[in-house]
C-alpha cells in the first residue's frame, strides 16, 4: 500500500469518526450556550435576568460614588460604597477605603467646584469601566504649584471591581500630564 493511499484511508476513518461525533458535539455546543449567563444573538450579548439586574447594581454603586461621594462631598457614604480593605493599583494612592476617602477629600481641597462627570459608564462581570471628564478651580497648591484660580478639565478612566456591592478594586488611568500642562501654561510669568 502506497503512503497516499494510506493518508486517504486514515483521512476516511477520521471523516467517519468525526461524523459519529458531530450530533454530540452540536448538542453540547447547544447547551453550553444555553445554559451560560452570556449567549450572543448577530453579535449582541443576551443577558439572563440575574446577570442584567447585579450589573445594573454595580453600575448603580458607581453611579451613588460619583454622585454623593465625589461631587457632593458626602464622604459619610463611604463606609456604605467602599469595601474597608479595598485595593488601590493607583500609584500615590493610599490602600483601603481610607486610601481614597483621603484622595477625593485632598482633591475637594485643591480644586474648588470639584466634580467628575460620568461620560460612559460600561459593566461586564464583577468590573465597571467609567470614562470621565474631571473639573475644577485650581484653588490649592498642588504638585508644587500655588493656586491659579484657573479652571482645568482633564480626561479620566477609572475600573473598579465591585463585590456586594461595595468598591472592592480600584484602578485608574488620569491625564496628569495634561492637569499639569493646564496648570504651569496657568501660573507661567508672561
Amino acid at each position: 500500500m502506497n503512503r497516499e493511499s494510506k493518508q486517504y484511508r486514515n483521512q476516511l476513518q477520521l471523516n467517519r469518526v468525526f461524523r459519529q461525533f458531530l450530533p454530540t458535539l452540536l448538542l453540547l455546543v447547544v447547551s453550553l450556550l444555553t445554559f451560560s449567563s452570556i449567549v450572543t444573538i448577530q453579535g449582541q450579548p443576551v443577558r439572563s435576568a440575574s446577570t442584567s439586574s447585579m450589573l445594573e447594581q454595580n453600575k448603580a454603586v458607581i453611579r451613588r460614588y460619583y454622585d454623593e461621594l465625589i461631587n457632593q462631598g458626602n464622604f459619610d457614604v463611604a463606609d456604605e460604597l467602599i469595601a474597608t480593605d479595598l485595593v488601590q493599583h493607583s500609584k500615590g494612592t493610599a490602600q483601603g477605603r481610607e486610601g481614597i476617602v483621603q484622595e477625593m477629600q485632598n482633591s475637594h481641597n485643591v480644586f474648588s467646584n470639584f466634580n467628575i462627570k460620568i461620560d460612559d459608564l460600561i459593566a461586564e462581570n464583577d468590573k465597571v469601566v467609567v470614562r470621565a471628564t474631571v473639573s475644577g478651580v485650581h484653588a490649592g497648591t498642588w504638585m508644587n504649584i500655588t493656586a491659579t484660580r484657573k479652571p482645568v478639565q482633564f480626561p479620566s478612566i477609572d475600573i473598579f471591581r465591585v463585590v456586594d456591592g461595595k468598591l472592592q478594586e480600584h484602578w485608574d488611568v488620569t491625564d496628569r500630564f495634561g492637569l499639569m500642562q493646564q496648570l504651569e501654561a496657568a501660573s507661567a510669568p508672561s
